[in-house]
């Protein structure tokens, strides 16, 4: 990503199956879902449906505010979901293909398990075997979870984006100014939250998650839109997320500051 815009998707390996990945294989994304529930509970917001600073459950024994759930308190994962379904009557996963991913047209995304494409007939690669750091393969076939999303590198990135539009305010965001600038702030990691910060870089959006067999990475800084997501079916995916992103810092360093705009 760069410059508000996808520039270039690029994938390498097999699925598990013996099939080469390509750039619409879909990968389990663990807790990075939650980007894109929070997109969609952000619309409820604006539609008046639920507000940020009311309490909507507990978790741990102590209240929770929608603000804290987006923000990664614990069992937030859990939690918004099924406050979503109650407050809608709607199942999560079409919930989220209203609110979201329809909007964005991200076709090659599902929650609850991977997209059929065609029917299921157009073979193309799901990354459903996972690996542990050693590159070998996980017995045993990953238990569905109607709140987990599976999806591409694209399309992932396509939701980082639409978080940086909507921050700035572009026409036909899914989300209006004001509300994009009240991101919840990060949970104590400081990494599961839709807003994060690094020190000495700004605002960033980032998430990183390491579920079994699988990594998912996804930064973006929202001031000059350059940005990275990497999707693995291997734990030893945070070790190549690391050292593109140390390389993508070395390049924009060399190549000095952006043009104005950018």
């Amino acid at each position: 990503m760069e410059g508000g815009g996808l520039v270039a998707v690029e994938a390498a390996g097999t699925d598990g199956a013996g099939r080469p990945v390509t750039p619409r294989t879909a990968f389990p994304v663990g807790t990075l879902s939650r980007h894109v529930a929070a997109l969609g509970a952000l619309r409820l917001v604006e539609e008046g449906l639920l507000a940020l600073d009311a309490e909507v459950g507990r978790g741990g024994g102590t209240p929770v505010t929608l603000a804290g759930l987006l923000g990664g308190a614990e069992d937030g994962a859990a939690l918004l979901p099924a406050l979503l379904e109650d407050v809608t009557g709607e199942e999560f996963g079409p919930l989220m293909r209203r609110l979201v991913l329809g909007p964005l047209r991200l076709d090659d995304s599902r929650f609850g398990g991977p997209p059929a494409r065609a029917g299921g007939r157009s073979g193309a690669a799901v990354a459903r075997t996972g690996h542990d750091a050693d590159g070998r393969a996980l017995d045993g076939p990953r238990v569905a979870d109607p709140a987990e999303l599976w999806t591409t590198a694209a399309d992932l990135a396509e939701v980082a984006l639409e978080f940086r539009r909507s921050l700035f305010g572009a026409p036909l965001a899914l989300l209006g100014r004001d509300l994009a600038a009240r991101l919840p702030s990060p949970g104590p990691d400081g990494r599961h939250g839709p807003a994060a910060t690094a020190p000495g870089t700004g605002p960033v959006l980032r998430h990183e998650a390491a579920l079994p067999g699988h990594y998912a990475g996804s930064v973006l800084h929202p001031h000059d839109g350059q940005g990275l997501v990497v999707l693995a079916n291997g734990r030893a995916g945070d070790r190549v997320a690391g050292e593109i992103e140390a390389r993508l810092r070395d390049a924009r360093r060399k190549a000095g500051p952006a043009p104005e705009g950018r």
